[in-house]
């Protein structure tokens, strides 16, 4: 009996172990990891707390101690502040002290994948077809839209508030294709494929996300 019961312990704790290293919906969007459980004396309303905060991308796995992905140095406040401040109220369960919790933006399940293709100056009508055929044939990339250096320009004069008059008559913007997936691309081969005529692809939908790092 003595044997069962220490077995049924051990499970109990590994699986609990597992829970706290995954990630659980809180209050404000957020999602919430225990990294580590020092205490179980609960965090009181009026404790101090030191929030770190991360700027980091979707599949990103960030090294804590990788102080380049710092936006803003470690801050001490109090647990009631640190709720205010996150739009909090509710966590995965009581924080502990002498404690550490991750906290970061739950993600959508359609989530909409932006890239910029920037071509070349001067770049061959034929190989713009070639590349606009290979788009098409992936069928992952659901939205595909060719934007012609004078387009280019246009747009971002308008978005500048300025008219032609007012900058150099030569165009320096680049054409390009602005592409839409419903899934991650890796562009680095086709960018290689077509390396004469593709001078550089920008990940538009790598906004840097918020990881919020809070140790009590």
């Amino acid at each position: 009996m003595k044997i069962l019961i220490c077995f049924l312990v051990l499970i109990t704790g590994s699986c609990l172990t597992a829970q706290e290293n995954e990630w659980h919906k809180v209050d404000n969007g957020l999602m919430q990891k225990i990294i580590k459980k020092g205490s179980d004396i609960n965090v009181k309303n009026n404790d101090s707390v030191i929030l770190s905060v991360y700027g980091i991308k979707e599949s990103e796995e960030v090294d804590l101690e990788d102080l380049s992905k710092l936006i803003w140095v470690p801050l001490k406040l109090t647990f009631t502040d640190l709720k205010l401040n996150l739009g909090v109220n509710s966590f995965y369960s009581d924080l502990k002290k002498d404690s550490e919790y991750l906290l970061r933006r739950g993600y959508p399940e359609n989530r909409i994948y932006r890239y910029s293709l920037y071509l070349s100056d001067n770049p061959d009508e034929n190989r713009i077809k070639e590349l606009k055929d290979f788009l098409e044939k992936d069928s992952r990339i659901n939205k595909i839209e060719f934007i012609s250096k004078e387009k280019a320009s246009e747009i971002a004069l308008k978005e500048l508030g300025i008219t032609e008059d007012d900058v150099y008559k030569e165009n320096f913007f680049p054409a390009s294709f602005d592409i839409e997936s419903n899934e991650e691309l890796n562009l680095k081969k086709m960018q290689d494929d077509f390396a004469d005529l593709i001078d550089e692809i920008t990940d538009d939908s790598s906004i840097l996300d918020i990881l919020f790092r809070i140790q009590t």
